[in-house]
């Protein structure tokens, strides 16, 4: 019996099987590309849990630090806010009108606190990215040969 299988096998003509072979291979570059977008869209999808945690690392750490600094300071009844005045050590500016003599303090308002810089995070390894595009570059080869 078997022996009628393999005495039956049948081959199939491809017409034109280099225009086949090319179709093929496009196919499969257009593939790699768009698993190149994918695995971006993973790295930058990480990278962005990455930052969220770390912001809500941050956020836990610095709302541990305001209840302890609350429990350090004197209990004291809020009074309204006025603006911050410093006084520096430079001489007061002595203003003459007519027969008035007035003396004008010098007033340092202070600016607001700049905010910190995160520190950026190292590029993580693109292994897989490294991966696709040899695949990628070894199928443009074999169109560019099958030209």
């Amino acid at each position: 019996m078997k022996q009628n299988k393999d005495a039956q096998e049948y081959f199939v003509s491809i017409e034109e099987p280099i225009e086949l072979r090319k179709n093929i291979l496009e196919g499969s570059r257009m593939l790699i590309h768009a698993l190149q977008r994918y695995e971006r869209f993973k790295q930058v999808r990480h990278k962005k849990l990455e930052a969220i945690n770390r912001l809500n690392q941050i956020t836990r750490e610095i709302g541990i630090l305001l209840t302890k600094l609350r429990n350090e300071m004197p209990k004291v009844p809020p009074k309204k806010a006025k603006p911050l005045k410093i006084e520096t050590g430079m001489p007061k500016l002595i203003v003459k009108k007519g027969k008035e003599q007035k003396q004008a303090k010098v007033v340092v308002r202070q600016a607001a606190p700049r905010p910190v810089e995160a520190p950026k995070p190292l590029a993580p390894k693109l292994t897989e990215v490294e991966r696709l595009q040899q695949e990628l570059d070894s199928i443009e080869g074999q169109l560019k040969h099958l030209n």
